[in-house]
């Protein structure tokens, strides 16, 4: 007879730049942006490591790069994702420890996965839904393709906010919604329509009127439009217009920098 312990779950699968880090579990939650936090139980979001935030912010940077006017239907909503404390947990569906022996024993050769779980919130317009998400990912697959942005950094992993559309329903796979810092949430559509501007301007090498809307962003905007400058074709000898002039712009465009080496 042997009496089983409980399943294995032995470390946190974190997918950063590319790498995998293993990190012993619990897994902290992503703290609240401060638009939302009256939304959500503050106890919920304990501090987390400063280069999840910084890898969280590079991906938002990346998101919004590629996010079209066209993608945001009317009526988009903002969701506060809070992941679980398991969620990017490795663990083998099955296996076990013998009590009596101390054994690993994994009956049906079961493939490690990672554990995605947590729960969501809507913070914004008239209908304030809330519900969970949990589901599991082969980690054999990641040694077999190129990473994806997921697997880089995501929000269902390490919480953040996301832009989604209406409809959106816990009951089905997220897919990959867009990262938004709270900051741009109540003029989300116009910034989406400036970056839009910007591509068009980088499509058609228009060097001044590229210097021109540089000029005029603020820092995370700057930051958008440097990692398309850095990332698209059309930016090449259009570096040299990343001129931030505060401490602040050179820290965001070292970020953009970041998401142009880790998100393509």
């Amino acid at each position: 007879m042997h009496r089983a312990i409980a399943p294995i779950e032995p470390a946190l699968v974190l997918l950063a730049a590319g790498t995998l880090a293993l990190r012993c579990l619990p897994h902290p939650a992503a703290p609240p942006p401060a638009a939302v936090a009256r939304a959500i139980p503050p106890a919920a979001h304990p501090a987390e490591d400063p280069a999840i935030a910084r890898l969280r912010d590079a991906r938002t940077i990346y998101d919004l790069a590629h996010l079209a006017p066209a993608d945001l239907a009317p009526g988009w909503r903002v969701a506060a994702i809070t992941p679980g404390a398991r969620s990017g947990a490795g663990t083998i569906p099955g296996a076990y420890i013998e009590a009596e022996t101390g054994r690993f024993v994994n009956p049906d050769s079961a493939a490690m996965v990672m554990i995605v779980e947590g729960s969501w919130q809507i913070v914004t317009g008239p209908e304030r839904g809330t519900g969970t998400y949990s589901w599991q990912e082969p980690l054999a697959e990641f040694h077999t393709r190129l990473p994806e942005p997921d697997d880089l950094f995501s929000p269902f992993v390490h919480g953040g906010l996301i832009v989604v559309q209406p409809g959106w329903s816990a009951s089905e796979r997220f897919g990959h919604p867009p990262l938004v810092w709270p900051s741009w949430i109540a003029d989300l559509d116009a910034r989406v329509q400036v970056i839009a501007r910007f591509r068009a301007a980088l499509a058609a090498e228009d060097r001044d009127a590229i210097a021109a809307q540089l000029a005029a962003a603020d820092d995370r905007m700057m930051a958008v439009m440097a990692y398309l400058v850095l990332t698209d074709r059309h930016g090449d000898g259009m570096a040299d217009l990343l001129r931030p002039v505060t401490w602040e712009g050179v820290r965001w465009l070292a970020l953009a920098r970041e998401a142009a080496d880790t998100f393509r």
